[in-house]
């Protein structure tokens, strides 16, 4: 357990920063040396690695030997769930902060943070995520999206991704993540954890979020999203909605373009349908065009940003239906 004796000898609380990862070697380096930069001294980074095979555990190992009194390192089989739970089991520092593989953060990120936690009924403060410079147009176009969205949240939040989060530690134990979904826990612990408090919004607690590379890569990414956000829907008593994050416009996408795909075989007995079917087309470029031209993006990535919401659609299509044969099968997962 990370233990720390001279917790309360100074106004600067304990940090446990806690990281999952696996297969993540193009992007730990720069994790960890942004973890380590932190200007918050007072801190301990626990990685929790699902036993990596590209050389991700070698890297975290140089790090442990560079900085043996901060980085604590610890291999286990499952998905992020079971590391998150780890953490949360493994230490007794006030507060854990969790942030991904494929993220950076600022320096200043964990002061800004903890600053959050100075209104009353706070038990959770969650931060802006930004994209890479570096990164290429592909992930920007989806990072630019995902800011956008950023940028609109309320101040107070029902849940918040895990690549930029930090709560106290008393309420992490107890609510701790379902290990049973494999993707989309963080949203059924968001929404467990805003039970027993407040999860404020600090926009000045900045990473950057190195995205998905490939469209098969983000294809997988959102189909699982919708899969299991629609299993917690309908199983876990919280009935379908939409929030900050899957916003009411991006939910409605999803069956105006089931719309458009069932009708085109309706032509056969119609060719109303075909009609039905341009018009779904045209509505939903239309909300397209209107998210893109509000996001204020280069003209040059109107295409991709066309393509990218398009392929997001059909994942978050496929993937609920997944998730209600999912329920109807096994009454749950």
């Amino acid at each position: 357990m990370l233990n720390v004796d001279n917790q309360r000898s100074s106004n600067d609380p304990y940090v446990t920063i806690v990281v999952t990862v696996l297969n993540s070697a193009d992007t730990m380096r720069d994790c960890l040396q942004s973890l380590i930069d932190i200007r918050h001294k007072k801190k301990n980074i626990l990685v929790v690695d699902a036993f990596s095979t590209d050389g991700t555990w070698e890297i975290l190992q140089d790090f442990k030997k560079r900085f043996p009194s901060i980085i604590q390192l610890h291999q286990m089989k499952g998905p992020c769930p079971v590391g998150w739970n780890y953490g949360i089991n493994n230490t007794n520092t006030e507060y854990i902060a969790f942030t991904d593989a494929d993220c950076e953060v600022d320096p200043g990120w964990i002061a800004e943070l903890l600053k959050g936690f100075k209104t009353e009924g706070v038990i959770a403060v969650a931060g802006f995520c930004g994209t890479a410079k570096t990164d290429s147009w592909f992930q920007k176009v989806v990072g630019m999206e995902l800011e956008n969205r950023f940028k609109n949240f309320p101040r107070f939040l029902d849940r918040a991704p895990t690549m930029n989060l930090c709560v106290k530690t008393e309420y992490c134990k107890k609510v701790m993540f379902d290990e049973k979904l494999i993707t989309s826990s963080e949203v059924d612990f968001g929404w467990r954890l805003t039970r027993l408090g407040k999860m404020l919004y600090s926009p000045d607690a900045r990473i950057v979020h190195h995205h998905r590379t490939t469209w098969k890569g983000f294809w997988k990414q959102q189909r699982n999203y919708a899969k299991y956000l629609f299993i917690i829907y309908f199983t876990r008593g919280y009935g379908m909605k939409s929030d900050h994050i899957s916003t009411p416009k991006m939910i409605l996408q999803v069956p105006i373009l089931e719309l458009a795909i069932l009708s085109i075989p309706a032509v056969f007995f119609s060719w109303y349908f075909a009609l039905v079917s341009l018009f779904s087309v045209l509505a939903l470029t239309g909300i397209y065009l209107s998210d893109f031209f509000h996001q204020r993006m280069f003209f040059r990535y109107v295409l991709h940003f066309i393509a990218v919401s398009f392929v997001r659609n059909l994942a978050w299509m496929v993937g609920s239906i997944q998730g209600m044969l999912n329920v109807i099968t096994k009454k749950g997962i």
